[in-house]
C-alpha cells in the first residue's frame, strides 16, 4: 500500500516509505501525535481552571493540529495538509482573542464584536487558503503574520504589563525556548538544508524535534493566557508539573473556603 500520487504542496525531509509502505513519513507521523496532540489532550483534561470555552477550544485545536499533521506526514495528501495548516491559523486566532480579552470580566466581553470579526477573518482566511493551497509560501506568510501579532500581544501582557508575575515570565521563557528555538534550529535547517541535516541513521530528521518543541511551546502559550485570565478573575491557582517537566495549572482553595 502507498499513498501515491502525493498531492500536498510540500514534501518534507524524511525519506518517504523508509519504514513501511503504509506510512510515507513514519517518524514525522508518530511525532505529530506524541509531540503535538498529547499536549493538546493534556491541556484539555487538566488545565481548564477557569472553565471557559476559549481555553477548551485552544487545547482542542492543538490536539487536532497533531492529528492533521500526522495525516499529512503519513499520506502527503492535500486534504490532510489542510487539516494540519488551517487549524494552526485557527489556534493563533483563538489565542489572540484570549490575549485581547484576558482582563475582561467573566461573561462580559471588552470588545463585543471581536468574536464576530475573528470568525469572519477565519472564514476569509480559509477561502484564501484553499484558493492558493498549492503555494506553500502563502500559508507560511499568513501564519507568520498571525504569529507575530500574537507575540506582540503576549509581550505586552507578560513583559510590559507583568501580568501573571514571575510564573508567567517563567512560562514565557519556556514558550520561546521551545517554539522559537525549535523553529530556528530544527524547522529551518530541515526545510532549507535537507541534504546536509538528513544524516541520522535512525531515519529521524530535525522535523521530529520541531513537532515536540512547537507542541510544547504552543501548550505553554495557552497556559500563560489561562494563568493571566485566572489572575484577572481572582481565581487562586498554583503551577504544578507532570513528570517533573511538563507544567500545568491547578486550582487551589482559598483559606476562607
Amino acid at each position: 500500500m502507498s499513498w501515491l500520487p502525493h498531492t500536498s504542496s510540500i514534501d518534507f525531509c524524511e525519506d518517504n516509505y523508509k519504514v513501511t509502505d503504509a506510512i510515507v513519513e513514519f517518524h514525522n507521523c508518530w511525532s505529530s501525535l506524541i509531540g503535538i496532540s498529547c499536549f493538546g489532550l493534556l491541556g484539555f483534561m487538566k488545565n481548564d481552571v477557569t472553565n471557559e470555552m476559549r481555553n477548551k477550544l485552544a487545547y482542542l485545536i492543538l490536539f487536532f493540529i497533531g492529528v492533521g499533521s500526522a495525516g499529512l506526514h503519513g499520506t502527503l495528501h492535500w486534504v490532510f495538509q489542510s487539516s494540519d495548516e488551517l487549524p494552526m491559523i485557527y489556534m493563533v486566532t483563538v489565542m489572540n482573542f484570549m490575549a485581547i480579552e484576558a482582563n475582561s470580566a467573566r461573561g462580559v466581553s471588552k470588545y463585543p464584536y471581536l468574536p464576530t470579526i475573528l470568525t469572519i477573518v477565519m472564514i476569509a482566511e480559509t477561502l484564501i487558503y484553499y484558493k492558493f493551497q498549492q503555494f506553500y509560501s502563502v500559508f507560511i506568510i499568513t501564519y507568520t503574520l498571525f504569529t507575530l501579532f500574537h507575540f506582540y500581544l503576549m509581550y505586552n501582557l507578560v513583559i510590559r504589563e507583568k501580568k501573571g508575575g514571575s510564573v508567567s515570565n517563567k512560562l514565557w521563557k519556556y514558550h520561546h525556548i521551545a517554539y522559537t528555538g525549535s523553529f530556528l534550529f530544527c524547522w529551518l535547517p530541515d526545510m532549507l538544508h535537507c541534504d546536509v541535516v538528513n544524516v541520522l541513521p535512525t531515519g529521524f530528521t530535525l522535523h521530529v524535534f520541531w513537532h515536540i518543541g512547537a507542541g510544547f511551546g504552543a501548550y505553554c502559550g495557552v497556559i500563560i493566557l489561562e494563568l493571566i485570565r485566572c489572575e484577572a478573575l481572582g481565581i487562586p491557582i498554583e503551577l504544578s508539573s507532570l513528570f517533573g517537566c511538563i507544567p500545568y495549572l491547578r486550582g487551589v482553595k482559598s483559606k476562607s473556603d
